[in-house]
Formats: C-alpha cells, sequence, structure tokens
C-alpha cells in the first residue's frame, strides 16, 4: 500500500466483472480494481481473479491470480 500511496492513490473500487459457481461452495470471481488519486481520477487499474469457498456465511480466498496488467503495476512500482 505504501508504494501505491507513492504514486497518488488514495482510493480504490473493486468492480466485480463475472462470478460463477464451481460447486456447491466453491466460487470463480473476476474483479478490477481501480486505483485513483484524491481527486476520484483514476491512476490505474488492474484485474484480480479469485477462487473463493463459502464456509458459515463467508468467503475465504483460496487463490488469488493477477492478472496481465499487474506487471504494468509492478513497472511502475
Amino acid at each position: 500500500m505504501n508504494k501505491l500511496v507513492s504514486l497518488g492513490v488514495a482510493q480504490f473500487e473493486p468492480e466485480v466483472c463475472q462470478t460463477m459457481k464451481l460447486s456447491e461452495n466453491i466460487l470463480f470471481s473476476n474483479v478490477k480494481w481501480v486505483y485513483k488519486d484524491e481527486t476520484g481520477q483514476e491512476i490505474l487499474h488492474c484485474f484480480v481473479s479469485y477462487t473463493l469457498q463459502s464456509e458459515n456465511d463467508s468467503l475465504k480466498i483460496i487463490v488469488s491470480v493477477i492478472d496481465d496488467q499487474q506487471r504494468e503495476l509492478a513497472k511502475l512500482l
């Protein structure tokens, strides 16, 4: 988070792009994370895919995969 702040990121918003039920308690979801400055202008975004497990009315992340645009973020950091 410190490196994101150094880029001017002051806020972020998740946008769920897709969710699929893989089994009774396993879900797959793709989320676009949008990073914005303090005025709300987008600085960058990246897509992250999650495999989630439903347990006792909560979701636990089993696997998260940062998609190709994360490489651009890594270059900036």
